[in-house]
């Protein structure tokens, strides 16, 4: 567990993990992270927690995220994410509380997802709705089961 390094910002190489197979828990939380979040993280297939909180990740959610089945708590709060949330409706209500995505102003959702429980419907910070250019992305550059 590494938290609170405010002194030095970094990026998440890649292959950062590569052969950590059976890591449990990783947290990286208030890091000062910087850049996208790896779609390799998808592959530690022991991984039931992890926490990239209070960090400045951007860019959108890599869509292996979609196919993770093992995490059981996932914290991408706290960072500037955008673009539409991989995750369908079963991998919501399978983490249900333990999913939290609020204080990402990028980030939206499709209408047939009600995902208040992870964007917090009292802290202020709401989800949106994606638009019709963004679900064109998404169908384009994968299928999604949203």
């Amino acid at each position: 567990m590494l938290k609170g390094n405010t002194k030095f910002s970094a990026t998440i190489p890649e292959n950062a993990f590569k052969g950590l197979t059976n890591l449990i828990i990783l947290v990286l939380s208030n890091m000062n992270l910087q850049g996208s979040t790896p779609g390799s993280l998808t592959r530690l297939t022991s991984l039931w927690v992890l926490h990239l909180e209070d960090n400045n990740l951007t860019e959108p959610i890599p869509l292996e995220f979609r196919e993770v089945k093992n995490i059981s708590e996932l914290r991408l709060n706290n960072n500037r994410l955008t673009g539409l949330v991989p995750f369908d409706r079963d991998t919501v209500w399978r983490m249900r509380r333990k999913l939290r995505l609020y204080n990402n102003a990028g980030l939206c959702v499709n209408r047939d997802i009600d995902l208040d429980d992870i964007f917090g419907s009292t802290s202020g910070s709401r989800a949106k709705l994606c638009d019709e250019e963004m679900q064109t992305w998404s169908f384009r550059y994968g299928p999604t089961s949203i």
